[in-house]
């Protein structure tokens, strides 16, 4: 079944798989991903959203962008990605 981000966001914080209509925003309910990059993980039963926007120099698409926004607003914990270049 298919549907918007925000019901993508919404189905991980519950721990259901969804995809958005065009497929570029999924959950499998422990991770979400926007294209082929994670932008959250259920970590010990917490919802972890990584903060991939231009504000904290992790900046990768306007879309990832969009997507990340609506992550952090269903994630028990945001964290800043370390590892991206």
């Amino acid at each position: 079944m298919s549907r918007q981000n925000r019901q993508v966001a919404e189905s991980w914080k519950n721990g259901k798989p969804l995809k958005s209509w065009n497929g570029k925003m999924k959950t499998d309910g422990m991770t979400i991903w926007s294209y082929n990059l994670i932008i959250g993980k259920t970590i010990e039963g917490k919802k972890v959203a990584y903060q991939y926007q231009a504000a904290v120099n992790t900046f990768v698409s306007p879309t990832t962008s969009q997507h990340v926004g609506l992550t952090m607003n269903h994630a028990d914990k945001i964290i800043i990605p370390e590892d991206y270049e």
